[in-house]
This record gives structure tokens, sequence and C-alpha cells, in this order.
């Protein structure tokens, strides 16, 4: 079942519009349709995640994980030896 919305956008914005949906083989009702279908998703998503307890939180990003770059990893040790160097 289909809802009649009147929206006031700048002019220029809605010729804009209207040649990304042209390009796109779709109307400008269906893209409005789908990014709020999107942010309904997302919105979901959101609301379907675990929370973390705050000491979980804390350990975020403690531990490097796979996708890490090497060379901040190597970076961090230089940092942490010089720091230790300094303080003995």
């Amino acid at each position: 079942m289909g809802v009649t919305l009147h929206l006031n956008i700048d002019k220029s914005v809605w010729e804009q519009t209207q040649l990304i949906a042209q390009e796109q083989g779709k109307t400008v009702s269906e893209m409005i349709e789908n990014h709020f279908r999107a942010m309904i998703q997302s919105r979901k998503q959101k609301s379907e995640e675990i929370p973390l307890s705050p000491f979980v939180r804390d350990l975020m990003g403690s531990i490097p994980d796979a996708e890490s770059d090497v060379d901040d990893i190597n970076e961090r040790g230089k940092i942490h030896a010089h720091v230790e160097k300094k303080h003995q």
C-alpha cells in the first residue's frame, strides 16, 4: 500500500536527484524508499547487537586484530621500549 509524500526541497537538489534516478533507471520515489529501507535495516541491526559490558569495552583495541598493520605494531613496540628505557 503506497503513501503519498509531500517534500519541500531545493530545486537544484531535485534536478540533480532526477538525473541520478535516470542514470540508475529508477524513479526518485524508488530511490527515497530504498534509502528509508536502508535506514530501517541499519537501525534493526544496531538494536540486535549484543550490548557490551564496560569491562569488555575497556578491553577493545588492546589486542591487535589480524588486520592490524605490522608497521603499527612495530611502532608501538618502539614506543613501549622508549618509555621503559626512560623510566629505568
